[in-house]
């Protein structure tokens, strides 16, 4: 399987250049050691954060896939990831996060209520308003699903979200 990672050209760093990005491909496959989890991690962490809704249905499902064929990779990581699968604006991402999320669950990875409220914090500021009201409809389906997540905090969010 492949993970595309989308790299502005060199003359900008602004993440508005999408026309003109280069593509890279990376082959990842667990039978492959000569890449290191932590290389891995970086493609898909950086994939899942693009603007580009492909690159990240294709970081999620690689990290999907990792999961299930029980490749070791950093924990903190794969939760972070997860999560930001979890409050995706795009819905397939979002599902192929809540299936990965059953799987790191069967491998012991759990991800608690506060982890899932520090992503929504940080995407709470992000300037996009589709992140920030895929950030309060994480947290309110994070309730709904009985994570533990600390009332007090999450409608102190939620509040500091509707006035948004």
């Amino acid at each position: 399987f492949f993970l595309m990672i989308r790299r502005p050209p060199r003359s900008t760093q602004s993440r508005s250049s999408a026309a003109s990005d280069v593509y890279k491909r990376q082959r990842l496959t667990s039978a492959n050691p000569s890449i290191p989890a932590d290389k891995v991690m970086s493609l898909i962490m950086n994939g899942v954060s693009d603007i580009e809704w492909k690159l990240r249905r294709v970081a999620m499902s690689t990290l999907k896939e990792l999961v299930t064929q029980g490749v070791p990779l950093p924990t903190s990581e794969v939760k972070t990831v997860i999560i930001k699968g979890l409050l995706d604006i795009d819905e397939e991402v979002k599902n192929t996060a809540i299936a990965t999320r059953a799987q790191a669950l069967n491998s012991g990875v759990i991800i608690s209520g506060k982890e899932i409220l520090e992503i929504v914090r940080k995407n709470l500021l992000d300037r996009e308003w589709l992140v920030r009201r895929a950030a309060l409809q994480g947290i309110v389906q994070a309730i709904r699903d009985g994570d533990e997540v600390p009332l007090a905090e999450a409608t102190s969010i939620i509040l500091k979200g509707l006035i948004d």
